[in-house]
């Protein structure tokens, strides 16, 4: 298998959708159960609006007729616990009642109660009542649409295929997608040269046995490893500074190199530990223009953290920015 230098890569990406259609399917659910609740405390009957004059007029039609001429039952159908097997069932229940149930209104039933002016509160609970019950049949359809949709893709998902192979085929083909697992072991068995150190230097070992700089980041790299994250330690990257009217390229060794593993993200972590110092800021600023130019942003894959001699860098700190960005 070919891969670049320093980055892996896949022919598909992971399945970020599926946990969004999962939450969007919960929150339909959530919808259903709010509007179901709201319609059982609405007037009965229908909103019918003509137009005399230029000016609406209200009516209020006795029977539960919906736009389509079908008669609407009450809300009946409980979603506190809406699964993929309740819903279809419990809305086809409802459905079949309804064609039962139904008999041909009359024509003056159709035309309604005038509602007056003054009574607008009624002409508002009635057309709250349509719109809801267009809401909960637009969201019962979305539903039935993610359900299906994640049925078929359980029982065809590319990202399977690899695992549900016998190891001895797995060990003579060549994936399109790795696991976690095995895209973080290539991903940090990819040989570099760090910065290396001086005799100046402090004897610091982080928890997965390497030596660091700092006592901070020593928390920032025990953080990483206690949570799973795959990091390199002052892995080199090149970086093209404008200087003296021309572009240069520059090695430079950000301190960390962090893989969410779940989106397949690399981000560079800089700590900035004497930031009260003025030579040590303006480097610093200089050193966050550069990762800019080249494409390098806080929040999108750059993470800075940074201390001072009466403020320090807090663990708690460090984990809500790995947890942020890396998990």
């Amino acid at each position: 298998m070919n891969f670049a230098k320093n980055k892996l890569k896949e022919l598909v990406t992971p399945d970020l959708f599926i946990p969004e259609l999962q939450r969007k399917r919960e929150e339909l659910c959530k919808l259903l159960e709010l509007k179901r609740r709201a319609l059982k405390n609405l007037p009965a009957g229908r909103l019918r609006i003509a137009v005399n004059r230029g000016k609406p007029q209200w009516f209020h039609v006795d029977g539960e007729k919906s736009p389509k001429g079908t008669l609407m039952p009450n809300c009946e159908i409980q979603t506190s616990n809406c699964t993929k097997q309740t819903c279809s069932s419990q809305i086809r229940a409802v459905q079949k009642r309804t064609s039962q149930n139904s008999a041909a209104p009359s024509r003056d039933s159709l035309r309604g109660t005038y509602i007056p002016q003054s009574n607008e509160r009624l002409a508002r609970c009635l057309a709250q009542k349509s719109y809801d019950e267009r809401v909960c049949d637009a969201a019962e359809k979305s539903l039935a649409a993610i359900d299906e949709f994640l049925d078929a893709y359980e029982r065809a998902n590319v990202c399977d295929v690899f695992q549900k192979m016998h190891s001895a085929r797995q060990a003579l083909s060549c994936p399109v997608f790795f696991s976690d697992k095995e895209f973080a072991r290539m991903w940090l068995a990819i040989p570099y040269e760090g910065k290396g150190f001086s005799n100046e230097d402090a004897l610091l070992i982080t928890a997965r046995g390497e030596r660091v700089r700092s006592k901070s980041e020593m928390t920032i790299a025990n953080t990483l490893a206690r949570l799973g994250v795959p990091y390199r330690y002052e892995f080199p990257c090149r970086l093209v500074i404008a200087k003296d009217d021309k572009n240069h390229t520059a090695v430079f060794y950000p301190d960390f190199t962090c893989l969410n593993l779940r989106t397949r993200q690399e981000y560079i972590w800089e700590h900035f530990g004497l930031v009260d110092d003025a030579d040590y800021a303006q480097n610093m600023n200089s050193k966050i223009r550069a990762y800019a130019t080249n494409g390098y942003f806080a929040g999108v894959n750059l993470i800075t953290t940074s201390e001072s001699m009466v403020d320090p860098l807090s663990s708690d700190l460090v984990q809500l920015f790995a947890e942020k960005y890396l998990l």
